[in-house]
């Protein structure tokens, strides 16, 4: 993108295919940035994305389907974002942006959680905590800009040297390592840790 903006070419037809993909949403308010001095500059930007925010910014919407494939390729709406209300029968998308602009806040529970997989010290790549906790029986979301070490983190179950892996081929595409509870240090019983790799 950067190289893009500093080519300051006008008239051009930019098309972008998923480019929030990946990206905290600190980083998608600098890429939309970027993007409006495209526009700014006079260009034309055509984006293929799923996310709704990159979706309610946009100064019109085309949505196709109604499934993937050859259940697909059809014209369902075209839009701006504002009126997505009146488009919501006949377009998913268009429901979906409504739904969010009008949901009310959702209320956080409390949960207290009773155990960790625990891990001091963590020193991979660039990871620089006292620990890393885990909890069980919860689903934990990794979040941070790119580089943060969100993917380090999630790789520390298996990273340990005192996880000792069996490997089990699944197919060419992605294996499943699983490793016993009993190779892990302090660590409920009975439990395994599972890092499908694609």
């Amino acid at each position: 993108m950067s190289a893009i903006l500093n080519e300051h070419l006008r008239g051009v037809l930019y098309v972008l295919d998923e480019p929030s993909q990946g990206l905290h949403p600190r980083e998608i308010d600098r890429l939309w940035a970027a993007i409006e001095r495209l526009k700014a500059q006079g260009n034309t930007v055509i984006i293929v994305d799923h996310d709704p925010d990159m979706m309610r910014r946009a100064d019109w919407i085309i949505d196709l389907g109604p499934g993937g494939g050859v259940q697909g390729g059809m014209l369902l709406a075209q839009f701006a974002p504002k009126d997505a209300l009146s488009f919501a029968k006949v377009s998913a998308t268009a429901l979906h942006l409504y739904n969010r602009s009008v949901a009310p806040p959702r209320v956080a529970k409390e949960i207290k959680f009773k155990e960790f997989l625990q891990i001091d010290k963590p020193r991979l790549n660039n990871l620089k905590m006292p620990r890393a906790r885990f909890p069980f029986g919860a689903l934990t979301v990794v979040s941070g800009v790119s580089g943060a070490g969100k993917s380090s983190s999630i790789s520390l179950p298996t990273s340990e040297r005192s996880m000792l892996p069996f490997r089990k081929r699944r197919s060419t595409a992605s294996r499943l390592r699983l490793f016993p509870s009993r190779t892990m240090r302090d660590v409920v019983r009975n439990v395994r840790v599972a890092e499908l790799l694609l």
